[in-house]
């Protein structure tokens, strides 16, 4: 899969640097629970995680990316968050720049979008849930005439040393949502695709990322 394939045929900002990806999970959790199923779509350039029973988890991680130090870096994350376009879905789909201790990410459950801060202190980690309702007044309804949850949607992140730009990139243009100020820097993080279920069945498709 190249980075040529991706920018043609979803018409997704041109990548600099396309995330290392293998056509299974880097952490197959799934091994747990036989139900559960991760593949790819040559055809589509995509993979599909797919969870079926409560308490199944699959997440898929690139290797670990540094943030420039000097100016900001803009983080793109394509997938398909709620393939089946189920509103009543008891499934949680992520995708972002972050670990099990730090970093950002989109998170979808069900009809609702929420970003996602995680950042860790003394030994505990905590994540700030930035939900629809604090996002900018102005979005709202450009998402509601651009953004489907059953389509391909373009998270787009421009992370400094201050705080966090926190949008989606709609036909090449950045609507920003909301602007976050970093309690904790991060860095040298993996681009991650994760989806959890209690007790409903679901599917995350991944489609590719970038790091300028």
């Amino acid at each position: 899969m190249s980075n040529m394939d991706i920018d043609q045929k979803n018409n997704l900002i041109r990548p600099c640097v396309l995330y290392e990806s293998i056509k299974k999970p880097l952490i197959d959790i799934s091994l747990k629970y036989k139900n559960s199923y991760y593949f790819y779509h040559e055809k589509e350039n995509m993979y599909k995680m797919h969870v079926y029973n409560c308490g199944d988890v699959l997440i898929n991680y690139s290797k670990s990316y540094k943030l420039y130090k000097n100016k900001s870096t803009t983080i793109y994350i394509n997938g398909i968050l709620n393939p089946i376009c189920n509103k009543e879905s008891k499934v949680i789909t992520r995708m972002g720049y972050y670990n099990e201790d730090n970093g950002v990410f989109v998170e979808c459950c069900g009809n609702k979008l929420s970003f996602v801060i995680r950042w860790s202190s003394d030994d505990t980690t905590h994540n700030d849930v930035i939900t629809q309702v604090m996002w900018s007044s102005d979005i709202h309804l450009i998402l509601k005439k651009l953004l489907r949850l059953d389509r391909i949607i373009s998270f787009q992140c421009i992370i400094s040393s201050k705080d966090i730009e926190l949008g989606f990139n709609m036909n090449g243009i950045f609507y920003k949502a909301y602007t976050y100020n970093l309690k904790s820097s991060f860095d040298d993080l993996p681009i991650t695709y994760e989806i959890i279920s209690f007790d409903s069945d679901g599917s995350l498709i991944q489609v590719g990322a970038s790091i300028q």
